[in-house]
């Protein structure tokens, strides 16, 4: 009863919305999406879509997006009062006040700079620049190998309390996720310029 009249309460306040006031959908997995156009679509509670346009699409192309209700965290209005929608519905789920603690690790992490991580990436990447063009099937390993060892020492926080490992266990997440997408692109940058630079040592090498 009592998720019943929750769900009837998001219902209404979905159905709120103005063409000048934006929304905020926070999932589950930390990202926001910013939209002024949203409708929920089922009247089942434990399986409710999420409809919405996203602000970050032309007017002229408004296509509406869909969203399970189980991805979303809460829902923040235009002035500013966040919704929880999120709840548990298998055994082993996050409770709220987890998943709270999660998001806020997330969100955490998503102020740090990735900056270190193209560069180990790169630099991985530009160490193809010893492998011989005869050799050049060799060249993913050693920046796969860094790509790796980012995603597995990723920067760590030391929380002194207990009940924050769902925070930390937010922010490892994210920023494995991140240094390891950043570090992909600087290891792909890297292995272009090592072995451009492999070919041309060896081409200089052999007087050509």
């Amino acid at each position: 009863m009592k998720q019943i009249t929750l769900f009837f309460i998001i219902c209404v306040f979905f159905q709120y919305t103005k063409a000048q006031e934006t929304f905020i959908i926070k999932t589950v997995n930390g990202d926001l999406i910013t939209t002024n156009k949203i409708e929920s679509l089922s009247d089942e509670p434990s399986s409710a879509e999420i409809k919405y346009i996203s602000l970050t699409k032309k007017k002229s192309k408004e296509k509406w997006s869909f969203i399970d209700r189980s991805e979303v965290f809460s829902i923040k209005s235009p002035d500013n009062i966040e919704t929880i929608i999120y709840s548990p519905l298998y055994e082993g789920d996050k409770t709220v006040a987890q998943m709270q603690m999660f998001l806020k690790g997330d969100a955490y992490a998503r102020q740090f700079s990735n900056v270190g991580a193209f560069c180990i990436g790169f630099a991985g990447g530009l160490s193809t620049l010893a492998i011989k063009p005869t050799y050049s099937f060799l060249s993913p390993l050693p920046p796969l190998t860094t790509i790796i060892l980012v995603n597995t020492f990723s920067p760590k926080i030391q929380m002194p309390k207990d009940d924050l490992d769902y925070f930390m266990d937010g922010y490892t997440n994210r920023r494995k996720k991140s240094n390891s997408r950043v570090a992909i692109w600087g290891a792909i940058a890297g292995t272009v310029v090592g072995v451009a630079g492999s070919f041309l040592v060896d081409g200089i090498g052999n007087g050509k």
